[in-house]
């Protein structure tokens, strides 16, 4: 899920998992089965960050697909600038920082994805 909001985009460093560690991510996670992509969005938002969005603010800006350890991922980038609650690292064994950052100012640890996924705005 990319949230921006005031111009800035919000991401979090991953530790202690099995992909894309000490790198710059927005919230994300792996959908279940059975499940919409929306509402993956959604849930893993919430629990990585505690911040709630509505279903409609959801807009589909990037699906697709690549092969990883063997297995084809479907991905799927839902843009939203309304939320509500308190940012709150709510995976702190998993996620070394999280925060806001400007733009045109990511950390030096950011991965390509974020940039391809703005590039899609």
């Amino acid at each position: 899920c990319v949230l921006i909001h005031e111009d800035k985009i919000l991401v979090r460093e991953r530790r202690n998992t099995w992909y894309k560690n000490e790198k710059y991510l927005p919230p994300e996670g792996n959908v279940d089965s059975d499940e919409n992509p929306k509402i993956t969005a959604i849930r893993e938002l919430f629990e990585e960050t505690g911040l709630k969005v509505e279903i409609d603010d959801l807009q589909l800006i990037w699906n697709y697909q690549n092969e990883l350890n063997n297995i084809q991922w479907d991905n799927y980038y839902f843009l939203t600038q309304k939320f509500t609650g308190e940012l709150t690292n709510m995976e702190p064994d998993r996620h070394s920082d999280i925060g806001w950052f400007e733009l045109g100012n990511l950390p030096k640890d950011t991965s390509q994805v974020v940039y391809d996924t703005l590039k899609q705005i």
